[in-house]
């Protein structure tokens, strides 16, 4: 073959591919047209649309499913947060409230332990009195055989009243000789009074002494 005809074939097949690239912009060019008037006649279902609409609900629901999980965590995390900090509150004031408690039980308690042991001095100091009431007594008459001493309330300082009981017996083996038997009761209540009792044994004198 020629240098020639070799030539001639070559600038043939450059204008075959010249006219190829050129169609085919053309081409889609013309593909784009259609497409765009297609979907000015068709719903948007027929060109893909459907899909389009459905990917977007798809993404709005996962994204509102996300952000409800979200506030849901939220809101339980704040309950539970809620919940512990007033289950600590209540432990709190039961604590503070079983340590009153025990303050003012035990304040009471010293109160009236303290109140008691009033009373029992105050007991004792009614049966020395009654011991000595009964000593004068008799020994200013031989036959004093004893009385009820009533003590009232303003006499013993205002609190509560008390009563004395003096008993004086004759002993058989020895007619000289008595025994005083003393009983104070304070306070003159049946629920919180103390008795203290006491007695002692005495001679008469022919002088009317006493030892």
């Amino acid at each position: 073959m020629s240098r020639f005809n070799t030539l001639h074939i070559k600038k043939m097949e450059f204008e075959r591919l010249t006219e190829l690239f050129d169609v085919a912009p053309r081409l889609r060019r013309a593909c784009s047209v259609g497409r765009r008037f297609c979907a000015t006649l068709l719903p948007p279902s027929k060109l893909g649309g459907e899909r389009r609409t459905r990917g977007f609900a798809r993404f709005v629901q996962n994204h509102r499913t996300t952000e409800q999980a979200r506030r849901g965590r939220s809101q339980t995390f704040s309950a539970r947060r809620s919940g512990a900090i007033l289950a600590m509150t209540l432990v709190c004031l039961l604590v503070v409230g079983a340590l009153g408690a025990m303050l003012v039980r035990s304040a009471l308690r010293e109160a009236q332990q303290s109140r008691q042991r009033e009373q029992q001095l105050q007991t004792l100091w009614l049966v020395e009195s009654g011991l000595e009431r009964g000593l004068a007594r008799l020994a200013a008459s031989a036959d004093y055989k004893g009385e009820i001493w009533q003590i009232p309330a303003d006499a013993l300082g205002g609190g509560d009243a008390a009563t004395v009981g003096i008993v004086v017996e004759t002993i058989e083996e020895n007619t000289a000789a008595r025994r005083i038997a003393v009983e104070a009761i304070y306070p003159d209540d049946s629920q919180r009074r103390i008795v203290q009792r006491r007695n002692i044994q005495v001679e008469l004198l022919p002088t009317g002494g006493e030892s």
